[in-house]
């Protein structure tokens, strides 16, 4: 019962591990190409053969744009994350639930036997 238990536990400590990590790779991978976008961005409009006061306008417009995406990203980031947390917690309320009911049980269990025996010897 406790190796099987401690086996259960290593299993879902690696799934945990894994799902980590590949929402790390993710991160990255989205940092990487908006970092490549601005530097892309800012790269095209400094070496841009246009005039000075249409390059500003232009860089404004695409600011405001890059400045609408990132709330956006930021806003939807943060909802998947909010939801990420509510599920843990509901998955931490069941098991924690389902350990006390267990050690009623248990409890209950322990206190007949208890109370058996020492009927049994009056």
């Amino acid at each position: 019962m406790i190796i099987r238990e401690i086996a259960d536990r290593l299993k879902h400590a690696n799934i945990h591990h894994e799902q980590t990590v590949r929402r790390k790779k993710r991160g990255m991978l989205a940092l990487g190409i908006a970092v490549g976008c601005t530097v892309g961005m800012i790269t095209g409009i400094l070496y841009a053969p246009r005039p000075g006061r249409e390059t500003r306008e232009n860089l404004r417009r695409k600011t405001g744009e890059v400045w609408e995406d990132l709330k956006e990203n930021v806003s939807d980031t943060g909802h998947r994350l909010t939801v990420a947390a509510e599920e843990k917690g509901s998955r931490l309320r069941t098991a924690a639930q389902k350990r006390f009911e267990t050690t009623q049980d248990a409890t209950k269990e322990a206190s007949g036997k208890t109370g058996k025996k020492i009927e049994e010897k009056k």
